[in-house]
């Protein structure tokens, strides 16, 4: 497995890095959170339990003993193993071919547990960004672009933020220290904010003296934190920023 990705120049970025730019963060999926909230693991064994309890339900009415009952509700945990070992299995291979990455320019997606795919989405694109995060720490990093850079679900899947079928939001899931990670992103798009409007300053060529009412707007509330109060669906607040002037995407 380690070898499957020598050909890149720097880890998760396949093109590599321009001169001026830097690596802030690189991370991957979490395995046994991205099983629970992904791939809703729980809930499948919730299921199973129950469907064990009236097979043994079902045999005693019949008139079984405890036996026989034991017995018929033990016919459901072969399938119990594979679905389980099916879905781990999954989510421990989405963990190995997955590197998110923030630099000081972009974010960058490097997924596919089949055939890897890396998605760029620069700082000029990114309109909003939402963290919504579970009690072990773990949680979802969602990005809303600007409009008219439409976003592929099919190309994200599973990074993307869940319940957002008709606007999907790429996402970093289940992600460890999660709030540490959205810091690092509202401030590099702080940072970028500010470099923008003082090339803009630069560029305007104002009379020294007068006041440029060009200001960087506060990208640090770009990103909001709120609790995962549901494994099925999450209260998702998003901000919103004053941006102009997108740049094409890069996929």
């Amino acid at each position: 497995m380690s070898g499957d990705f020598d050909f890149e120049p720097v880890r998760g970025i396949p093109a590599g890095l321009p001169q001026n730019e830097r690596i802030l963060w690189q991370g991957t999926v979490d395995w046994w959170a991205f099983a629970k909230s992904a791939l809703h693991v729980r809930g499948l064994a919730v299921y199973f339990v129950l469907l064990m309890g009236w097979r043994f339900g079902i045999d005693m009415a019949d008139g079984g003993t405890l036996a026989t009952g034991l017995i018929s509700a033990a016919w459901v945990v072969p399938m119990v193993i594979v679905v389980m070992g099916i879905l781990c299995g999954y989510a421990y291979m989405v963990q190995r071919t997955t590197v998110y990455s923030i630099t000081s320019e972009r974010v960058v997606f490097r997924t596919g547990v089949a055939f890897s795919i890396t998605a760029t989405i620069p700082f000029n694109l990114i309109r909003s960004a939402d963290l919504a995060t579970d009690p072990d720490g773990t949680g979802v990093l969602a990005l809303e672009v600007e409009r008219g850079h439409r976003v592929s679900w099919v190309m994200f899947w599973p990074h993307v933020r869940p319940w957002r079928l008709t606007e999907p939001h790429p996402a970093f899931r289940s992600i460890r220290d999660a709030e540490t990670v959205a810091g690092i992103l509202s401030d590099a798009l702080a940072q970028h904010a500010t470099a923008e409007a003082e090339v803009e300053k630069t560029a305007s060529n104002s009379p020294v003296g007068t006041k440029d009412e060009t200001s960087a707007p506060d990208m640090k509330q770009n990103v909001s934190t709120e609790p995962d109060t549901s494994a099925a669906a999450r209260d998702w607040a998003g901000s919103r920023s004053n941006r102009s002037d997108p740049v094409a995407t890069a996929g």
